[in-house]
């Protein structure tokens, strides 16, 4: 569950618990969840390393010009030097 409005009609009878992917569960009616007995929890920051390590490997390749080597090597690739 992202940012999806879940409705109650979209949670099926064999459903054990709903995650939400983020901060909050403001998308999703907490009381009648709990009244069906269906947990609802949430992870937020969850991804928090995922984009530290992407913006440091965005750093690093900008930094290093490791794009435009690899576009010079494709290149000598492409005409056999």
């Amino acid at each position: 569950l992202r940012s999806h409005k879940l409705q109650a009609s979209d949670v099926p009878l064999m459903c054990r618990s709903i995650a939400r992917c983020g901060a909050g569960t403001n998308n999703c009616n907490v009381p009648l969840m709990t009244e069906l007995g269906v947990p609802v929890f949430n992870t937020p920051g969850a991804n928090a390393n995922a984009v530290k390590e992407l913006a440091l490997c965005g750093l690093f390749l900008a930094s290093r010009g490791v794009m435009e080597g690899a576009t010079r090597m494709e290149e000598l690739h492409q005409t056999g030097e």
